[in-house]
């Protein structure tokens, strides 16, 4: 009850600036789907929940098998995630999920009455679910250890939402045991994997790689290193490792990208605190000459191609205490994925990787001189078939649900 008169507060709130005209979020499909007002759907549609860019990039692994089952709708909350469906997948239907609140919820699920309901990613909305009487599935799920800890304190209240879950498809254990704690059926989660790991189509990219290591002024006998995504508080730790390896000769390049690139000027700071000089990506001038010791990127886009360049990927978000960020951007081409203590984010995917020989975890990062004599001798290409094989073995997160969904509503 708590819950539920919070959310009617906020609408009340909400709707009181949209009338004022104190807030323009989006135009008039915007406001009216937002509302609810959806045009009607006798084929009672399986609906489908994106809310972002992130979330709709996954659900395209998901439609392929989904959509020959059932007629399908796709829900959104960002412009930049309606774009995407628009263009990734035009024969779907799309438009913005209605807001949470009693009003918008029934106007929507009359207007369409779903026969199912599929969420990505997690977005757990207590009015949907609750007001929404069918079977509804979690796919790719996870939760953060902040979103658990939030919704851990209304765990009490949240009870009731989960009635009609069937399944959650959690990416991982510890995912599974965050759903498990907010009171979801132990029964109903099950471990399916990172369902990014199986876009990956791994395999070296001699292209990408000759076009960057030319652009770099690296030869292709010299080693290349690549901090992706890398944070603010992690910059020392990161530059102190590699001052270490080049104690040892390990004669390598290394490539500071940043999560943020408003911490361009800060990596150049404190490059030059250790009497190093980096240089900006966007300043270089391709020539056949040898290229800068110490390098940041400072483009937006470029990263997931510049790995194919890369020997060793310090992975960012690892070194601080962040969870560690996407491993499996660098590993797809058989790069190395170097990692701190700090993983709790991303266990799942260096399970996958560390069977194919393409992950490593430092619990002492003293240690990682040490790794770093064996990396001239690194066959990415049997890295690459090492994964394929490794991913062949598993069952595909899109094929799990498909068939628990078909199993619950029957044929289309």
């Amino acid at each position: 009850m708590l819950m539920r008169g919070m959310y009617a507060l906020y609408g009340a709130i909400y709707g009181r600036l949209w009338q004022a005209g104190l807030i323009h979020p989006g135009g008039n499909a915007w406001h009216a789907q937002r509302a609810g007002r959806h045009e009607p759907r006798p084929d009672r549609p399986l609906w489908l929940h994106a809310a972002s860019l992130g979330e709709v990039q996954v659900a395209r692994a998901f439609v392929d098998l989904l959509a020959p089952l059932y007629p399908l709708y796709l829900t959104v909350q960002t412009e930049s995630g309606h774009a995407a469906v628009r263009n990734a997948m035009p024969d779907i239907p799309v438009a913005f999920a209605p807001f949470d609140l009693p009003g918008p919820v029934s106007e929507f699920l009359a207007r369409l009455r779903p026969r199912g309901l599929i969420v990505f990613e997690t977005e757990i909305w207590p009015h949907w679910l609750l007001t929404f009487d069918g079977p509804v599935w979690f796919a790719n799920a996870r939760l953060s250890h902040r979103s658990y800890c939030r919704y851990r304190r209304v765990r009490k209240a949240l009870k009731p939402v989960w009635n009609n879950v069937q399944a959650v498809f959690a990416q991982s254990e510890l995912d599974r045991a965050r759903f498990v704690g907010l009171g979801v059926l132990d029964s109903r989660v099950h471990v399916a994997g990172q369902v990014k790991q199986f876009m990956m189509n791994p395999g070296p990219n001699s292209r990408l790689r000759s076009q960057w290591r030319r652009r770099l002024g690296v030869k292709e006998n010299e080693l290349l290193w690549v901090s992706g995504s890398i944070r603010r508080d992690e910059i020392d730790t990161v530059l102190g490792m590699w001052t270490a390896a080049l104690s040892r000769a390990a004669a390598a390049r290394l490539i500071l990208a940043p999560r943020r690139l408003r911490d361009v000027g800060f990596i150049m700071a404190q490059a030059a605190k250790r009497h190093r000089i980096a240089v900006r990506i966007s300043t270089l001038a391709e020539s056949p000459g040898p290229g800068p010791e110490l390098l940041v990127l400072d483009t937006h886009g470029e990263l997931g191609d510049l790995y194919a360049a890369c020997d060793l990927n310090l992975l960012g978000g690892t070194f601080a205490p962040h969870g560690g960020h996407n491993p499996n951007e660098s590993a797809r081409f058989g790069v190395l994925v170097v990692t701190g203590p700090y993983t709790a984010g991303i266990e799942a995917d260096l399970s996958l990787l560390a069977r194919a020989g393409l992950a490593v975890r430092l619990e002492n990062l003293d240690d990682f001189p040490l790794l770093t004599g064996s990396l001239a001798s690194r066959n990415r290409e049997e890295a690459c078939r090492a994964l394929t094989a490794a991913l062949a073995k598993r069952t595909h997160p899109a094929r799990r649900l498909a068939s628990a969904v078909k199993e619950t509503l029957g044929g289309g």
